[in-house]
């Protein structure tokens, strides 16, 4: 198309020159009045619109040459052939050049400006693509925040739903069963209603663990809360305290009848067989009861006074239902007392150490001293271990008090060591509270640091409550101790939770006989046997035995026949304080027994 209008001007230039030119055939038209002036306008008319279209198809350049090769030839023919009709021709080359131009420029301001918006769109597109993705991003982020809300709801249910039921039964747990006495308190206050709380304890359920295994146990638990579940009122409260402990909340006013006949029918139902695993079982359990207001006005009174009263039928031969009563206020009143003076002892100074010897049993050497604790309260007076200890765990008081005890007897005896010729060995009672503690380990470990007490010397006595904890637990933390230099004694053994199987489990170096067996081996043929397994057992297993509470003669002589190593009791020595300790060491050969 551009060599077409390049053509058609340059042949329209020609034809416009030979129109004008003189001496033409048609020359004499020039200078009639129509005629060739006219039909050359028109001419240069049309070679304006040709290089007009050139200069739309962005051929500027052709276009200015063009009408530059126009311009000089309509010069020509001025100049050469004095045709002076040609000079608007050359007029219109000219304005057509400006024309050109003008457009050239035009042109390109429009091209900058369309370059310009193109770019923008370019740009827009580009910003929409991104805020496109974005959108996407932004939605996958909603869906996935959803997601995370979502889960979160659920998680949050799910410990809402662990902080308030038992996970294994799906019964409601101890904080929930306390909130809801709580509430009851609360609404009983205005209404001046009253409602019962019901302690409940599987009897001997450890036999089930033991000889089943714990899945089994679980499995056992918790056809138990079906089982119960059946038979409480649609408005009761059942929760599972832990372990095999549940409680009932009776949120009726019932006579004493009324609650004796229905908690009976819980009684008689547990004792319907179970089956698991093809196997059957007969549980029972004991049950204890009490009544708001009349046996406390807390949650914490009401469980204390509903769990006391079921120990007191487990006393009594279990598998019984039993009211709270004045005689068990009097005990649970005298309990208070004691737990609230115990926990101001050690600020108020009122407890101190003995240590009771221990003597081989044939030599007649000494071996060491195990550390009781002595309570004489500025209120109270001298209260028994027996009474203040069980307290102290139940309540947690056992923690504080044991460091206390570990604190002075090494401190005790770190001066024993460094100012006596022997170095007898020191034992502490460590209670399975205590025990289970996970800053146990690291206490003594630091108590050792600050005494300087030579661990080698230091015994720790662990009961067989510890065999009903966590097994894993408590191997770990036993081998820990036995790192660290320190002996481990299994006390009162036989009279707890431990099964001969234990003793091969369990890194024990001694092994302590309960005075309940010694008591008895003269007069109880089963006592005489049992001891006596009991020692040569510990013997094949490489542990040393120490008899407690050896107060005859002929106690003696039974220990001595079956190769006991070591007693303890009033017969050798009782627990000495102050001074008598360092009496009794003065006196000892250099060489200590064990």
């Amino acid at each position: 198309m551009l060599w077409g209008f390049i053509a058609l001007y340059l042949l329209i230039s020609a034809a416009t020159v030979w129109l004008l030119k003189p001496g033409h055939e048609f020359g004499l038209l020039r200078r009639a009045e129509f005629g060739s002036v006219t039909i050359s306008g028109i001419l240069s008319q049309v070679q304006v619109l040709v290089l007009i279209m050139l200069s739309l198809s962005k051929s500027f350049k052709t276009a200015i040459v063009l009408n530059v090769i126009g311009m000089m030839i309509v010069l020509q023919a001025i100049l050469l052939d004095q045709s002076y009709y040609a000079a608007p021709n050359l007029i219109i080359q000219a304005g057509a050049a400006c024309i050109v131009l003008l457009l050239s420029v035009y042109r390109k301001k429009l091209e900058k400006k369309l370059a310009a918006v193109e770019a923008q769109k370019e740009k827009l597109e580009v910003l929409y693509r991104e805020v496109a993705a974005a959108g996407k991003l932004l939605s996958r982020r909603n869906m996935e925040l959803q997601e995370c809300n979502r889960i979160m709801e659920s998680n949050e249910k799910q410990l809402n739903f662990l902080a308030m039921y038992d996970s294994l039964t799906g019964l409601p747990n101890r904080r929930m069963i306390i909130n809801r006495l709580e509430q009851l308190i609360d609404e009983s206050q205005h209404k001046e209603n009253s409602f019962a709380v019901v302690f409940i304890d599987l009897d001997d359920f450890k036999k089930i663990n033991d000889s089943l295994g714990h899945h089994t146990g679980d499995l056992f638990l918790q056809q138990v809360a079906v089982r119960f579940n059946a038979g409480i009122h649609p408005g009761d409260f059942l929760g599972r305290l832990g372990g095999d402990e549940f409680s009932l909340i009776i949120p009726r006013s019932l006579s004493q009848q009324e609650l004796l006949n229905y908690v009976n029918s819980l009684r008689i139902a547990l004792l319907e067989r179970f089956v698991l695993d093809q196997k059957e079982i007969v549980i029972t359990a004991s049950f204890g009861i009490a009544v708001y207001p009349k046996d406390g006005d807390s949650a914490a009174e009401l469980l204390r006074a509903a769990d006391m009263t079921m120990y007191k039928v487990k006393e009594s031969g279990k598998n019984e239902v039993l009211f709270f009563n004045t005689e068990m206020q009097q005990s649970l009143m005298e309990r208070i007392r004691i737990e609230n003076c115990l926990r101001e002892a050690i600020e108020n100074n009122e407890l101190s150490l003995v240590f009771q010897p221990q003597y081989d049993a044939h030599s007649h050497g000494l071996r060491g001293f195990e550390t009781l604790l002595r309570w004489n309260s500025a209120e109270l007076g001298a209260v028994s271990p027996a009474k203040f200890i069980p307290i102290a765990e139940e309540t947690g008081i056992i923690v504080n008090l044991g460091e206390w005890v570990l604190q002075k007897a090494m401190e005790r005896f770190r001066d024993v060591h460094r100012t006596c010729a022997v170095k007898p060995i020191l034992s502490v009672n460590i209670s399975v509270v205590q025990f289970m503690e996970p800053s146990f380990v690291p206490m003594i470990q630091r108590i050792l640091e600050q005494t300087g007490f030579d661990a080698r010397y230091l015994e720790v006595e662990v009961t067989e409550s510890v065999c009903i904890c966590s097994m894993e637990q408590v191997l770990t933390a036993l081998h820990q101790l036995k790192a660290m230099g320190i002996r481990i004694a299994l006390d009162d053994f036989g009279t707890g939770y431990a099964s001969l199987s234990y003793l091969q489990k369990l890194p024990i170096d001694t092994l302590k006989i309960d005075k309940v067996f010694i008591d008895s081996i003269i007069q109880e043929r089963e006592s005489h046997l049992m001891v006596g397994s009991i020692i040569s057992l510990a013997h094949h297993l490489g542990i040393d035995v120490v008899a407690e509470g050896v107060e005859t003669n002929k106690q003696l002589d039974y220990l001595q026949s079956r190769g006991c190593n070591y007693i303890q009791g009033f017969l050798w020595g009782k627990p000495l304080a102050g001074s008598q300790l360092e009496e009794l060491l003065s006196k000892q050969p250099e060489r200590v027994a064990g």
